[in-house]
């Protein structure tokens, strides 16, 4: 397949130029000429023309060729060994294309070959020995490939090669030594491949070495003291390796050296202060490694260095104010280190200073005022120290990005333009944050030191459009009222997963962005918030803008669908249970019920008598609690559209109750209450409406009540109330009484738990768990408290299952059906009270209901209060 889009053909002959207009050249009709118009030419370049399909062999019978230049195009397939005919070639060039297969060891037959650039290609082999013999060599370029095997020791008899180019391979085993005979060579790049074993001493012997690159390999061992010899080295990377042992105090012979770069390494052991001979260097990094003891005040004398990168390290002692004499400096870290002491206040002489890091010492005393004068810095870490902020004044600081402090920020940096804060307030007694003085500029604040009693966080400006809180480590456990305001905000708090960190360009300056597997986020999009995705191990608050909030954020409950399955598995498990075991029980005890009789016998074991009075009161007292609970969760969701729905499956039950109330307010003659002789008694067992000479207090019907009973609604609901109370008193065995008559709300209370059942507790089952299951979200405005959903949820299913299990008993127990009872407790005369009298009372229990229990002299408990 070929390319025909290209209407100029540029071959480069003799040293002119000539140019030829012709029809769509291809590759394969190059082939075509080679007999004709090309076999003359010493020179063809085709750089850049888009060509596609594999080299044409035929090239290699161009025998009067000089140079061959291919690159940049789309060649694809393997590179033809004929080209190793082309004994006059000087440069051939195929670099930039697909190029696979090995690299033809007929290559190694071009003595005249000056240049060979394969790189950028996908060629895959070992690099053929034979290239050794390629004596006019003064470049060898084949980098960027994915060759393999160990490099071939013949390199080094290529004597006059300058620039070896071997990095972005796969090649390994050691780096041989015959590369130190390469006397002319200057550039020497083999980084990123998977050499290992020791650097070779030999490689001391290239005294016009100008750049010696290592970096990304297995090199162990010491670093050579050899190398000290190679007075001509600018750039010296051995980074990333497995090196170990001291730094060679030879290396300070390398007066030209511009870039010292062994960080990541296990370098150990004090560092050289004939370092401080380097004069010449601007860019030294030893990070990552295990250098100890101080800092030598020789450093300096370096006064061209604007770098001086020894984060992680074990060093130790004061931190020189010698280096306040680095005029030049611009980037300090010295961070994570064990320095002590004070902060010399001759940084503050750093005035061409963008970064200074000091995070993660062993550094006291206050933050000196002096390093106000550092008006240029960009970045600025004092965090997880032992210092003090009472001397801070950051408003000087207009052109800080980044900032990190031992303290809450104070006000001044509200006057400054930073994204991001660093809090390492070593401080783990610290309850309450207050962020409050950030400038909207801040998006994001990490707190690096554990602080296990954080519970509050007062948020800034800026999280009205967006920001972020990472938490992480922390053990901090907020409070709901914090969580609350996060969830209804463009807020996130991170708290585990795999957290988005922040991105910094090559100098270390924070982009303004944040980044994890899941992608990029912008902390400039005022809705990065609802993209921030932390993978399925993630946990964080977040406050999203749209309803189905993401798994791991704790804002949308993650584990609701899980906590609401077990929840009504349980119940419904109960239930079926208990239905059972209700239905047996009732129909045992209907056949041992007297004939015609309707009061039950009582059983005068103790344990069944103290078990009637505990289901009792617990019949009273559920659904109280199901409306304190449902009171709870209105609260949560006030101002919210779901506020009314709550409010109106609250209120239902009381205005039916209410009107009950007053249509039988509208029906008595003669007052159920009276004020004359009120009293309370306790008498158990309760009365129960079937007993001899019960009525209700009920003896005529008013004209026209129901228009009555609506008037009287407002005073109905005083009076729901009042009942509602004598009705749960009841249930534990308290009584209204004047004279010989004593007052039951039993049937009202019965007839009011089946409207509340129905009318709310119900509803509010299928609503809340509907909210708890979507989470909470700034969409929706509403914070879904898992603890007070939850208890909730579990205690209104607790009373319907009370609620289920009392009417099943009296359907099976009655011979009534479940629906029949449900009917009729709303058509009974619901909200009116029956009237007792004590003879009655007395009569029944000398008629021997007691006695048919067992009981010899059976005295009903009645105590006057």
């Amino acid at each position: 397949m070929a390319f025909t889009g290209k209407e100029f053909l540029l071959f480069l002959v003799s040293g002119w130029v000539w140019m030829c207009i012709v029809r769509c050249v291809t590759i394969d009709e190059i082939s075509m000429l080679v007999g004709g118009g090309l076999s003359e030419r010493s020179t063809i370049g085709l750089s850049g023309m888009g060509f596609t399909g594999p080299i044409p062999s035929e090239l290699g019978l161009l025998t009067n060729l000089t140079a061959l230049d291919l690159s940049n195009n789309h060649l694809t397939g393997s590179i033809p060994p004929l080209l190793g005919q082309l004994v006059n070639l000087k440069v051939l060039d195929l670099h930039n294309n697909s190029l696979s297969g090995a690299i033809p060891i007929e290559l190694g037959q071009l003595e005249s070959l000056e240049n060979l650039d394969l790189s950028y290609n996908g060629l895959s082999s070992p690099i053929p020995p034979k290239l050794g013999q390629l004596a006019q060599l003064n470049r060898l370029s084949l980098d960027n490939n994915r060759l393999w095997g160990v490099m071939p020791p013949e390199l080094g008899q290529l004597t006059g090669l300058e620039h070896l180019y071997l990095y972005n391979n796969h090649l390994s085993g050691a780096t041989p030594a015959p590369l130190g005979k390469l006397s002319r060579l200057r550039y020497l790049y083999l980084q990123d491949n998977n050499f290992h074993g020791l650097i070779p001493p030999e490689l001391g012997n290239l005294a016009n070495l100008d750049y010696l690159v290592l970096k990304n390999n297995s090199l162990s061992g010491t670093i050579p003291s050899e190398l000290g010899n190679m007075s001509s080295l600018r750039h010296l990377y051995l980074y990333n390796n497995n090196l170990t042992g001291a730094i060679p105090p030879e290396l300070g012979q390398l007066t030209s050296l511009q870039t010292f770069d062994i960080s990541t390494n296990g370098l150990s052991d004090v560092l050289p202060a004939k370092l401080g001979q380097l004069v010449s260097l601007t860019d030294f990094w030893l990070h990552d490694n295990k250098f100890f003891f101080t800092l030598p005040p020789e450093f300096s004398q370096m006064g061209n260095l604007t770098v001086l990168w020894l984060s992680f390290n074990n060093l130790s002692g004061n931190i020189p104010s010698q280096l306040g004499n680095l005029a030049k400096l611009k980037d300090l870290y010295l961070d994570n280190n064990s320095f002590s002491g004070s902060i010399p206040h001759e940084l503050g002489q750093l005035t061409s200073l963008e970064t200074l890091t000091l995070n993660g010492n062993d550094l006291s005393g206050p933050i000196p005022s002096e390093l106000g004068s550092l008006t240029g810095l960009l970045d600025l870490d004092l965090s997880s120290t032992m210092t003090s902020c009472e001397r801070v004044n950051l408003s000087r600081f207009q052109q800080l990005r980044s900032l990190g402090l031992p303290c809450q920020p104070p006000r001044s940096a509200k006057q400054t333009n930073i994204y991001l804060l660093q809090l390492g307030l070593g401080d783990q007694t610290t309850e309450a944050l207050d962020l409050s003085s950030l400038p909207s500029s801040c998006k994001i604040v990490n707190l690096t030191d554990p602080n296990p009693r954080l519970k509050r966080i007062r948020f800034w400006d800026a999280c009205n459009t967006g920001c972020v809180v990472s938490l992480r480590g922390t053990g901090a456990r907020l409070l709901r009222s914090t969580r609350r305001h996060i969830c209804l905000h463009k807020i996130s708090v991170f708290l585990d997963g795999d957290l988005p960190e922040p991105v910094y360009d090559d100098n270390q300056r924070f982009t303004n962005a944040l980044k994890n597997n899941k992608g990029t986020y912008d902390l400039t999009d005022p809705n990065f918030v609802d993209y921030i995705d932390l993978g399925p191990d993630g946990r964080a608050y977040t406050g999203v803008g749209f309803t189905r909030v993401q798994a791991g954020n704790l804002c949308g409950n993650p584990e609701a669908k899980r906590v609401a399955a077990i929840v009504f598995g349980s119940f419904a498990v109960g239930l079926l249970l208990a239905t059972r075991a209700i239905i047996l029980v009732a129909r045992w005890r209907r056949q041992k019920r007297p004939n015609g009789d309707l009061q039950e016998e009582q059983d005068s074991r103790s344990w069944k008598y103290a078990g009637l009075y505990v289901w009792g009161a617990a019949l009273g007292v559920l659904p109280v609690v199901d409306l304190v609970t449902d009171l709870f969760v209105l609260k949560e969701v006030v101002g919210a559209w779901p506020m009314w729905v709550v409010l109106a499956s609250i209120c239902a039950p009381f205005i039916v109750g209410a009107y009950a109330v007053t249509l039988t307010w509208t029906s008595i003659t003669r007052p159920a209450l009276r004020w004359s002789g009120m009293r309370f008694i306790w008498l158990w067992p309760p009365p129960s409406e079937f007993s001899p000479d019960s009525h209700p207090a009920r003896n005529a019907r008013a004209p026209h009540r129901w228009l009555l009973a609506l008037v009287l609604l407002p005073f109905g609901v005083v009076g729901v109330l009042v009942q509602d109370v004598l009705a749960v008193v009841g249930k534990f065995g308290f009584h209204l009484a004047w004279g010989e008559e004593v007052v039951s709300f039993e049937r009202y209370h019965d007839a009011r738990v089946s409207v509340e059942m129905l009318l709310e507790a119900l509803p509010q089952v299928v609503f809340q768990t509907g909210l708890y299951v979507v989470g909470s979200s700034r969409a929706t405005r509403i914070y879904i408290d898992e603890q007070i959903f939850v208890q909730s949820i579990v205690v209104s299913l607790t009373s319907l299952s009370a609620q289920y299990c009392n009417v099943l008993w009296e359907a099976v127990y009655e011979g009534e059906s479940l629906v029949g009872v449900l009917v009729g407790r709303f058509q009974k005369i619901a909200g009116q009270p029956f009237l007792f009298t004590r003879a009655a009372l007395d009569r029944s229990e000398d008629e021997g209901i007691l006695r048919d229990a067992g009981v010899e002299n059976p005295v009903r408990s009645a105590y006057t209060f």
